[in-house]
């Protein structure tokens, strides 16, 4: 993204990566990998929702296997 930024009237000197949902938690790992490795050092991180288990058998998860967060069905489970 940083070499290629051009083509897309980007600025590589602001970085930023988001996600939701499951692709927040490749957002993530992304995040982290790129850190880790030294590679970039990105400006902002997003997290809108992510999943932070792969049990999906939790209480809140089926109670809300098919709502869709940004439109405010989810309950918050306490």
């Amino acid at each position: 993204m940083v070499e290629n930024s051009g083509d897309f009237n980007a600025d590589a000197e602001q970085l930023a990566i988001t996600g939701k949902s499951a692709d927040d938690n490749l957002a993530l790992n992304v995040a982290a990998h790129v850190r880790d490795a030294g590679l970039i050092q990105l400006d902002q991180v997003l997290s809108v929702y992510p999943i932070a288990s792969d049990d999906m058998r939790t209480p809140s998860y089926e109670a809300d296997d098919a709502a869709d967060p940004a439109q405010g069905e989810a309950t918050i489970a306490n």
